[in-house]
């Protein structure tokens, strides 16, 4: 496999990584277009996180979904052979210039916010169902607790990647999470109402309530 060298910004320093040259040349198309991340990965049907991941050279992708991406560039195969063979030349622009940051005050950033969908609340209710502390399911997934904290609070946006990852790692499949997330109402919810109906409820009503419950031992 022909490598290329890739500067990236690490914690504030560039630094040269080694990469596959296809990852480079798709790299450049993308940011000479100004196309996202986001955009990107919509066209292969896959998280911002694998476009990420590929370019980084932490992950591969199919010749399939090569296509698809030089297609979404507005390129064609031919050209993208010309620039992997260096029959032509694509400048190397840096993504900051591209993608100028947007002005978003700190209290309006998305992990200030807490949009709960219902997926966060499928996989916390999964989560408790292990019997899982956000701690243990964090080491679970190699995640950081407050990762699982903002996942389940509404604070980050799911990739598909993040949300079949947490399931496995829970011990259910995805087609179990698909049956809970169209379920009206999810156990834990089921349990904080009835939590709430019984601590308002006088003793002699409190006793008749086990003794139905009872019945279901």
């Amino acid at each position: 496999m022909e490598l290329g060298e890739l500067k990236v910004i690490h914690k504030g320093k560039a630094i040269t990584k080694a990469v596959p040259k296809d990852v480079i040349v798709l790299r450049r198309m993308r940011i000479f277009r100004k196309i996202s991340r986001k955009v990107a990965a919509e066209s292969i049907d896959r998280g911002e996180k694998a476009i990420e991941r590929f370019e980084n050279g932490r992950a591969t992708l199919t010749v399939e979904q090569k296509k698809a991406l030089v297609r979404r560039y507005r390129y064609t195969w031919i050209e993208f052979v010309e620039f992997f063979e260096g029959q032509k030349e694509l400048p190397e622009l840096s993504p900051r210039y591209i993608f100028k940051p947007k002005n978003v005050p700190r209290e309006d950033g998305r992990k200030y916010q807490k949009q709960i969908s219902k997926e966060a609340r499928v996989l916390r209710t999964m989560r408790n169902m292990a019997d899982l502390s956000q701690p243990q399911a964090g080491a679970k997934c190699d995640l950081h607790r407050s990762c699982i904290d903002h996942i389940e609070n509404g604070r980050v946006e799911i990739t598909p990647e993040k949300i079949e990852l947490l399931v496995r790692s829970y011990g259910f499949t995805m087609d179990q999470f698909r049956e809970m997330k169209e379920a009206p109402l999810l156990r834990d919810e089921v349990l904080q109402d009835c939590h709430k109906i019984l601590a308002h409820l006088d003793n002699d009503k409190l006793r008749a309530v086990k003794a139905l419950l009872d019945n279901f031992r």
